[in-house]
């Protein structure tokens, strides 16, 4: 179908178009919405396809699609089968529209039922019982809900917006009045309410990411959801028990979802598919493949989609404004601005301002819609109140009250009535204006007398507060911070901050010659400052810290404020008499969504503000200082009381409701890498429990490869976003840096195996340069104390590192354009690739040293291979098809475990019996599953030298497959022994056995060499005394020889009383 671009402008400019086309019949359907694709024609851009359904629901591969003649962009979606009609939310013009027969073949309509919606995560759902019409707005931080069937825009009413951030995904299920929505704030959440917004409470408050999607299942009273963050598709009772992962798949960007029947579908924008899977984790999966198209919303056309009940509640109520469904019935809710009358049905008007954009000229103040903020255009204001001059202006939501300023004083009234009072008269000129809502008090700033000055509204009484200030202007105060800043300076500028009092007074900023700083505002969400600087919008942290130029202008702006996920900037035209506002939607310090307002009517605008009660609360939230008290996790319970839980992996204290804690385990488990949630978990092996433990650290960030130095008790793992090899002590949960690997060598560590031998750590390293041709990676050994060697180099994508100390041999995986995997001593010497071909994505090795076999997992081919040690005598041990394998563990009771990207739970293989699997821990909070280790006890084999006093090596001892080697950590040189490095000297000492049961090192009754590391000083002046210098040398020696591994381990190097 195509219709012409002249119908589809009237169609969202008149809002109203009749179209004659002609369409199928009206058969059941999964309608699919497309994201424009930029290299096409308008003409040729599908803005939506019709794919019918089998009796089962599984859509085929042929459709019907709409095209418009210009670009169009729907990004969620309601059909109605029985009244034949679609909701559409269009994000180009912000706007929620009605289609209105829909499958008819004669006609369809077209109705813009909603303007001002803000996101492109904006998702919408409709209450097909009561005709109401629900949304959710992350920027505003709210959810509406709006009567369709009275044709009027304004028929709307925010629904709920306290203690939520960022409503993202929302369903509805009408029979029982429920409400489920996503918050993907500082935590993600998932909520239920009534369809009230009363009785608001959180079903799932861990292990979630980005649920950006969520669906209410009517018939067996389930909710789903997907989570990008997380690459699922979940579900859980209604009362947030019994979660369940559906299916996890990896490299894919879900953006929506839908249940019908037995069956589950999710859009993915990266695969530019959707898959279509049995809603009960049945083996039923199916990928329906949309070439070059990329997929958005997705909704089920069925006559079985909504169910009905016999009683039409909204119908016998009445209401005069808004029915929402209810259990059992139904009530009537009020727009915005207006309340209940007693007779439940009717609606009053509250007063005039109730939430709007305020706007202020020279010699007046005025209301925008506040819908103007995201949908822009041409506004007309209508101006409330009108004076002789305004310079400055605050509002006081609590209070109902503008306050603004002029050159003779200050002066309020309210915004009911409209009756101008003076506060106080000044001598000096005002510069800024701000007010403490809290304490009621009204601070000014005075430029050409250099004071800041308060009057208390409840204590009727005025105060200078400082004075001897150079030029201050454009004061902020924030109640809750107890903090007040301004502007300074006539020619060398800076941003002033102080305690309320006038106390603690310093310098947050300080500017250069060029610039001149202006308008600050403050978002209270990140505890960031805004500002205008000439031509730019800069941002810092309070005190001044993380300094970034977030947007350049090429007009003059004039000033800057935030209102929850915006950011609101104003500009003057010319001429002059004009102005208009840019808003800009902002998350992690990113500004997009440039829409553009221009006030008509009111000549040049001076100033802009919100009127919102709910951004000037009297008291903190709950969960607003210090998180509530709470360790991890603080629900807000209204607005006063709170709830802690905690993440996945710990438990609520029973002595202390706000402390979490995770109980080590010290034998016989399973240690596994998170790398959606940052997190490392310890998995019991020898009880029935099936409770995990989170490692308790404090600070994790990626965390690749993990090892477990049993000797120690110690944790290594590696963080691949900050390229650090990290190690934390079980006994103590305190995580200490091991090695900088970024730093010294640019790259990240990715897998570690432990040479018990000895106790180094060896590893895989891969560059961060991301170039095809880069060779940059390396296998380096890292002794406990920091020592460390690069021992193979000219790698692209190393993986998984084994090691066989006895035969001195190790192996490892590169998964690069030269996918192999490799063998070579231990030492760095005779580097081989044995196994070349049928390998792809080699992601895991594990060994088994009684068998001398070597088994491997590819993510790609999703095999599980054995070969032995040469590469001879391969076998294909098991095959877990599209679960994109990932590493692998090894036992000596003869089982392997391995971890999926695409499977929520690790998986026991018996080799005894391949086909014999288990799934152990499988918990839906679980994300993606990477590394994987094991302890069941102390089964690798020692190289004999290297156990042995370190080999007698002074640095690091390596095995080598005819013993061992001795080496010298990177840049140093190894003497003619062969066994003492160049910063190391030798010296008479007892010789020391690693005896790893006892976990410390035993002195024998032998004497050997020992080694102290040096460095020699510097004497520029010969003519110090002989005996001085020797006893200066001896103490260097001495101070030094501490960082020497061996005088590391050994704590006896020095004889320190």
């Amino acid at each position: 179908m195509l219709i012409s671009g002249r119908c589809l402008l009237l169609c969202f400019i008149v809002m109203i178009c009749t179209v004659d086309i002609v369409l199928a019949e009206p058969d059941p359907a999964l309608l699919v919405t497309y994201i424009p694709n930029a290299n096409m024609p308008p003409h040729m851009k599908k803005s939506y396809c019709r794919f019918p359904i089998t009796e089962n629901g599984m859509p085929l591969t042929t459709a019907r699609c709409t095209t418009f003649n210009v670009d169009v962009s729907f990004l969620s979606l309601y059909a109605d089968y029985k009244s034949d009609f679609l909701l559409l939310y269009e994000y180009i013009r912000n706007s929620i529209f009605l289609e209105r027969n829909h499958s008819r073949e004669d006609i369809r309509t077209w109705t813009s039922l909603q303007t001002g919606p803000s996101s492109i995560y904006t998702r919408i759902a409709f209450d097909w019982l009561s005709h109401s019409l629900y949304w959710t707005d992350p920027a505003y931080g709210w959810i509406g809900v709006m009567n369709t069937k009275s044709g009027n825009a304004q028929m709307y009413r925010i629904l709920q917006h306290e203690n939520i951030q960022k409503p993202h995904g929302i369903s509805l299920d009408p029979i029982r009045g429920f409400l489920f929505w996503t918050d993907i704030g500082q935590t993600a959440y998932i909520w239920q309410s009534s369809m009230s917004g009363d009785e608001m409470k959180v079903l799932i408050s861990s292990g979630l990411v980005a649920p950006y999607s969520i669906v209410a299942d009517v018939r067996d009273e389930k909710i789903f959801w997907i989570d990008d963050g997380r690459d699922t598709v979940e579900s859980a009772q209604y009362d947030g028990t019994g979660r369940k992962i559906i299916r996890r798949i990896a490299h894919a960007i879900l953006v929506d979802i839908e249940v019908f029947g037995e069956l589950v579908y999710a859009s993915d924008r990266q695969n530019k598919a959707v898959h279509v899977m049995g809603k009960n984790n049945s083996g039923t999966y199916q990928t329906l493949h949309l070439s070059d198209h990329i997929p958005h919303a997705i909704v089920m056309y069925h006559r079985e989609a909504q169910q009905m009940t016999s009683t039409d509640h909204c119908g016998r109520l009445q209401c005069s404004h808004i029915c929402v469904s209810q259990k059992d019935g139904a009530m009537c809710m009020c727009k915005e601005r207006f309340v209940l009358n007693a007779d439940g049905k009717t609606c009053s008007d509250s007063g005039l301002l109730h939430r709007g954009l305020v706007v202020s000229n020279s010699t007046s103040i005025c209301i925008v819609d506040i819908h103007a903020i995201s949908a822009g255009g041409q506004r007309f204001a209508d101006c409330i109140l009108h004076t002789t001059e305004i310079t400055y202006f605050e509002l006081d939501t609590n209070q109902r009250e503008i306050i603004f300023a002029n050159s003779s004083g200050v002066y309020y009234t309210s915004v009911d009535r409209f009756l101008i009072k003076q506060l106080f008269q000044n001598s000096g000129t005002i510069s800024g204006l701000g007010l403490d809502w809290i304490d009621q008090t009204i601070y000014w700033t005075e430029a050409n007398t250099g004071v800041i000055a308060f009057v208390s509204r409840i204590k009727k009484i005025s105060f200078t507060v400082l004075s001897g200030l150079d030029s201050p202007r454009n004061i902020l105060i924030l109640p809750f911070e107890r903090q007040m800043l301004w502007v300074s300076g006539r020619y060398l500028h800076k941003i002033e901050s102080s305690n309320l009092d006038g106390s603690n007074r310093k310098d947050v900023i300080q500017f250069s010659s060029q610039s001149k700083p202006a308008s600050i505002s403050f978002d209270p969400t990140n505890q960031r400052l805004y500002f205008v600087d000439l031509i730019h919008i800069t941002s810092c942290n309070l005190d001044g810290s993380d300094v970034k130029k977030l947007y350049f202008s090429p007009n003059s702006i004039e000033s800057v404020y935030v209102y929850k996920g915006f950011l609101l900037t104003l500009y003057k035209l010319l001429p002059e008499s004009q102005s208009f506002m840019k808003s800009f939607v902002f998350e992690n310090l990113n500004l997009t969504e440039k829409i553009t307002t221009q006030f008509r009517s009111i000549g040049r605008v001076m100033d802009i503000k919100v009127f919102d009660e709910r951004i000037q609360p009297r008291i903190k939230g709950p969960c607003d200082v210090l998180n509530g008290g709470c360790e991890h996790i603080c629900i807000a319970i209204g607005l006063v009381n709170r709830v802690c839980r905690c993440r996945f992996g710990y438990q609520l204290d029973s002595t202390n409701e706000s402390a979490c804690s995770s109980y080590p385990v010290f034998s016989n488990f399973l240690l596994v890498s998170d790398f959606t949630h940052d997190m490392i978990y310890q998995l019991a092996l020898e009880t029935n429990d099936i409770d995990v433990q989170a490692i308790d650290i404090k600070h994790i960030l990626d965390p690749s490869g993990i090892a477990y130095d049993y000797t120690r008790k110690m944790v290594i793992w590696g963080s691949s976003k900050e390229q650090k090899i990290y190690t934390v002590s079980l006994d103590e949960l305190s995580e200490t840096v091991l090695f900088p690997t970024g730093v010294q060598y640019s790259v990240y560590p990715d897998r570690f195996a432990i040479d018990f031998s000895t106790g180094n750590i060896y590893y895989t390293a891969v560059s961060v340069n991301e170039s095809a041709n880069a060779r940059e990676g390396f296998i380096g050994v890292l002794s406990v104390d920091g020592h460390h060697k690069q021992l193979v180099k000219g790698f692209q994508k190393l993986r998984a590192i084994v090691l066989h100390p006895a035969k001195g041999e190790m192996f490892w995986t590169d998964h690069g354009s030269d996918p192999h995997i490799g063998r070579a001593e231990m030492d760095g010497q005779n580097s081989t690739k044995f196994i070349i071909t049928g390998v792809t994505w080699p992601n895991g090795l594990a060994l088994d040293y009684s068998a001398d076999r070597l088994y491997w997992s590819d993510g790609l081919t999703n095999r599980i291979e054995s070969c032995k040690l040469d590469g001879s005598d391969r076998k294909v041990i098991f095959v877990d098809s599209e679960a994109h394998l990932m590493d692998i563990a090894y036992d000596s009771a003869g089982s392997l475990y391995y971890t999926a990207w695409n499977r929520p739970y690790i998986t026991k293989l018996t080799l005894s019996q391949p086909n014999l699997t288990e799934r152990l821990f499988e918990k839906a909070e679980l994300g993606r599953l990477d590394a994987l280790e094991i302890y069941t006890g102390d089964n690798q084999p020692r190289n004999a030298l290297c156990s042995n006093n370190n080999g007698d090596c002074s640095t690091l001892c390596l095995p080598s497959t005819t013993g061992r080697t001795c080496a010298c950590e990177d840049g140093v040189t190894m003497r003619e022994d062969g066994k003492t490095c160049s910063n190391v000297i030798p010296r008479m000492e007892s010789t020391f056995q690693h005896d790893p049961t006892a976990e410390k090192y035993t002195a024998s009754t032998e004497s050997t060499i020992s080694h102290q590391s040096i460095t020699a000083p510097k004497h520029e002046d010969n003519s110090n005394n002989e005996e001085d210098e020797k006893d200066e040398t001896n103490s260097v020696l001495c101070e030094e020889a501490m960082s020497n591994i061996l005088c590391y381990k050994f704590n006896i190097c020095c004889n320190n009383d």
